[in-house]
């Protein structure tokens, strides 16, 4: 028995990202609702994301991955969800059971940054809920990185707005929820 097609809806926020009309508005919460209730995985186009932002972002990852080993381990940090996460330090196969941390662990290496207290301050939080990142001696590697860091929490916040259209609820709904979220930007590299 052969298993059916697998297919990921493709939902066009454009009308969220460039003031679409109401009804544009509301067609893009209703695919978005029907992508989320069936499939629960969405390829999100009209995000509005900048190509000079995406090519700075591949030139960042392509530099840093680019490092020898030793350089990249020098940017692990012990305890915390930022830095380097070299091959093999991870096994992402046990949330599904699947085979002994010793004898499974995954082969790619990544990145992470993400938001940090400091750039909160108005909501008075700690480091202990965040973390401090680490910057690599790459040329450009932090501002392309928090360049496009920058453009994606944009485009998460407008999809809470696709969201709350799509669940009924009021704008805004999730703007108090989400102001100090612990959003991480995960760079991954897989070996060929």
């Amino acid at each position: 028995m052969s298993r059916p097609a697998f297919a990921v809806p493709v939902v066009d926020i454009s009308p969220y990202t460039h003031a679409g009309t109401p009804e544009e508005k509301a067609q893009v919460s209703r695919l978005m609702d029907a992508a989320c209730s069936t499939v629960g995985f969405v390829q999100v186009l009209g995000h509005g994301i900048p190509d000079a932002v995406l090519e700075g972002l591949k030139e960042a990852v392509d530099g840093f991955f680019a490092l020898p080993a030793d350089v990249k381990k020098s940017y692990r940090v012990e305890g915390a969800n930022r830095g380097y996460s070299p091959p093999r330090s991870e096994s992402l196969s046990l949330s599904l059971g699947v085979e002994s941390a010793g004898r499974m662990n995954d082969f790619f290496e990544a990145f992470n940054v993400g938001t940090e207290a400091r750039s909160l301050p108005h909501l008075d939080l700690s480091e202990d809920d965040y973390g401090i990142n680490v910057w690599p001696d790459v040329e450009g590697f932090r501002a392309r990185t928090e360049a496009y860091f920058a453009e994606a929490g944009r485009v998460a916040r407008t999809l809470t707005s696709v969201f709350a259209d799509a669940l009924g609820l009021p704008a805004g709904f999730f703007a108090g929820i989400t102001d100090h979220s612990v959003d991480v930007l995960r760079l991954a590299s897989s070996p060929p």
